[in-house]
């Protein structure tokens, strides 16, 4: 079992590390740095940010140059919700430096065993995260021992075009979307996240 779980791991590595299309045509000159705070919009083909007819999800994600700082009361609920527990390719970037908040719009957030979750994932979580001019940003909206769902995407002043892949078991984590638009609106501001997850949580809440 050790050994599948670990051939499978690394497979899911290969994937994560090129075995892929790339994540869309370049937008315009890339940006130094991603780092900020952005507003996203999900959709199963190419589509505008303002195109609410054919978003899907719409979300906020945090990209910081530090760990995310999470207090003592939300420590266990956000070691439970973080895509980057299994992404060991992106630890050595930015681990645990971003979050995401997702939802459907016109739709109450789902809770399952008193976590916020959308399609059967985490709907606000940490996750791992990394950036390159040439490559674009690539990070890890869900992730387990068995499947992925990332995002890649160009950065291009401000502005945010890629898409979403899931690999692994089918159908694990995979959100539906395959196209990703957004916009950064400000600097890497984790406490949105913080504010949207449960502000106390145990595991004992699972069984």
């Amino acid at each position: 079992m050790g050994r599948s779980l670990a051939a499978l791991s690394a497979l899911l590595g290969a994937i994560l590390e090129g075995g892929c299309q790339p994540a869309a045509h370049p937008i315009g000159p890339p940006d130094t740095s991603a780092i900020g705070t952005y507003e996203l919009a999900f959709c199963r083909r190419s589509c505008a940010f303002d195109d609410s007819a054919s978003v899907r999800i719409r979300g906020i994600l945090v990209l910081d140059s530090m760990k995310v700082a999470v207090p003592d009361s939300q420590a266990e609920y956000f070691a439970v919700a973080n895509a980057g527990s299994w992404a060991t390719d992106l630890m050595g970037h930015n681990p645990g430096a971003a979050c995401f908040i997702l939802h459907e719009p016109g739709r109450p957030t789902r809770n399952s065993h008193g976590l916020p979750v959308i399609r059967g994932v985490p709907a606000v979580a940490l996750t791992n995260w990394r950036y390159d001019a040439d490559s674009g940003l690539l990070l890890e909206l869900y992730r387990s021992p068995d499947a992925a769902f990332r995002m890649e995407a160009h950065v291009s002043e401000g502005r945010l075009v890629g898409r979403t892949e899931q690999g692994g078991m089918r159908g694990e984590g995979d959100l539906g979307v395959r196209y990703v638009t957004g916009r950064r609106i400000g600097t890497p501001d984790p406490e949105l996240c913080l504010a949207a997850a449960p502000g106390r949580w145990a595991r004992d809440s699972l069984r």
